[in-house]
């Protein structure tokens, strides 16, 4: 009875599915793929909890607020998840292990849903973000 194209554990149940880890901090200038100088320091921890398990590789998931045109914001969001595994390839994890994928703005975890996102400027910022999602 399990639908098809999803995953199962040996048993043949639904296998559950790991919540993606948000890198809370991790943010770039305006408008930009650029890492912010808080976002390089928490990236740090990110390098040190990949190099101490190579058991797992990830997928970096970049998303956008609903600022700015549909295709813009996938094409943001895109260069952002590859600024992120630029940062933790050159600090010496396997780019193998990393895959990105941009999301824009298809994905929000807070409502804003005006054009000039002034009905909630906080779930903007929440929707903006970077996450990792392991996969094998």
């Amino acid at each position: 009875g399990t639908p098809p194209g999803v995953q199962v554990t040996a048993n043949g149940c639904p296998a559950s599915k790991q919540a993606p880890i948000v890198l809370k901090g991790v943010t770039f200038e305006f408008n930009s793929a650029k890492l912010t100088s808080e976002a390089t320091r928490r990236l740090d921890n990110v390098v040190n909890a990949l190099s101490a398990s190579r058991s797992f590789n990830v997928r970096v998931e970049g998303h956008t607020d609903s600022i700015g045109g549909a295709a813009y914001n996938l094409d943001l969001s895109q260069k952002r998840a590859d600024s992120v595994k630029a940062y933790l390839t050159n600090h010496g994890i396997s780019g193998n292990r990393l895959v990105t994928k941009g999301y824009g703005e298809t994905q929000p975890v807070a409502p804003n849903t005006k054009p000039n996102g002034s009905d909630n400027p906080a779930g903007r910022a929440k929707n903006r973000r970077v996450e990792l999602e392991v996969v094998k």
